[in-house]
């Protein structure tokens, strides 16, 4: 949204502050810093491009411009408190910089500085209030805050400027998804792939979608074309697993988890549902040992620990039932009642010391 713009904003910038400028050999001086500050951006090296913005800041010390390019080519390379400390200094010199508000709160977005991201894209859009960036990027701000509500607000005013922007559909999709409306995301995700067919994060974020909706072939379908984009997608291939599990292919499954597993070694998640498939094939040993490796990975993996205890129960071994339990209720008290109402459990219902774990 910001870096992908800047080489040609620069650009923009450049001319505007060449004809606004006056003839002297100082501001000739600058724009040949300026220019050459500009080329060197372009060809990746933010490091001479920042020498050559410090000469024409030193050439003309009072251009707002200036300081607000090389806070733009401070931020591209990471350098955060820098181009914040630019972007002051270009809003002190000009204090109605819509642009410099709207890429400091980027930066601060980038900081984790929330908050204050925020106040900089209000200042932009009551400066201009159908700046555009300003509701996406506030949006995606208020994304990372959880507040999905009010980043929904934003990219529908973002939309209705920018119509055509597949990437606000698909965030505006996101916010939805966190709220569990996953109809109404998928809705946005189909719009979001009718404009940029070749987003795999969208094909993966419907396939989610769909997965909570229950319409696991349309999920598989999902997951197919993400991993045709990204054939590294390892969550890809562990979430079309488990829509296999749910269409009984345990095999199909099991091979999504292996690869899964073979793209991630670290992926927890991934080997605890390899563990479920191989559980609803009868595979007690391997089950269990992926519950471990599971564990072993994501030692606060309650949902596991539960597993693990419907797997040992079917087997009637009630010491390690109530050890593997009893850790799934100390990581997550929701699996007392669980537990209480679970049919695998149904012979321990009576037992004292079931009774007592599972006692609300």
């Amino acid at each position: 949204m910001f870096t992908k713009k800047l080489a040609r904003v620069l650009r923009a910038l450049l001319v505007a502050t060449v004809l606004a400028g006056c003839s002297s050999q100082q501001l000739r001086q600058s724009k040949i810093f300026f220019n050459r500050a500009n080329a060197k951006f372009d060809q990746g090296d933010y490091d001479g491009a920042i020498a050559d913005f410090d000469e024409a800041i030193r050439l003309t010390p009072k251009r707002a411009v200036l300081f607000y390019n090389r806070a733009n080519v401070k931020y591209v390379k990471g350098a955060y408190d820098g181009a914040i400390a630019d972007f002051d200094k270009a809003i002190e010199l000009k204090p109605g910089y819509l642009e410099a508000y709207n890429n400091r709160g980027l930066v601060r977005d980038k900081k984790g500085s929330y908050d204050e991201a925020i106040a900089d894209y209000d200042k932009a859009l009551e400066l201009k209030p159908d700046f555009a960036p300003a509701f996406f990027n506030r949006g995606s701000t208020r994304l990372r805050k959880e507040q999905y509500q009010d980043a929904i607000a934003d990219y529908t005013r973002y939309i209705l400027l920018k119509p055509n922007d597949a990437e606000a559909y698909r965030n505006r999709g996101n916010a939805f998804w966190y709220l569990r409306r996953y109809r109404r995301a998928i809705t946005d995700y189909d719009k979001s792939i009718d404009l940029n067919p070749n987003d795999a994060k969208v094909f993966y974020n419907r396939g989610t979608a769909k997965l909570f909706t229950g319409d696991y072939k349309g999920a598989i379908a999902d997951f197919d074309d993400t991993i045709q984009l990204d054939p590294d997608h390892a969550d890809a291939f562990d979430n079309r697993g488990i829509a296999k599990q749910r269409t009984w292919n345990y095999d199909g499954a099991i091979a999504d988890h292996n690869e899964a597993v073979r793209l991630n070694p670290e992926h927890a998640k991934a080997y605890y549902n390899r563990g479920c498939a191989l559980y609803s094939k009868g595979d007690f040993e391997n089950a269990v040992a992926d519950y471990q490796q599971a564990i072993e990975l994501r030692p606060d993996y309650p949902l596991a620990y539960a597993t693990w205890a419907v797997a040992l129960a079917n087997k009637d071994m009630k010491a390690q039932v109530l050890e593997k339990l009893g850790k799934a209720i100390e990581l997550d008290p929701k699996y007392k009642d669980w537990a209480s109402r679970h049919k695998d459990f149904k012979s321990y219902w009576q037992d004292p010391e079931f009774k007592k774990l599972v006692k609300p």
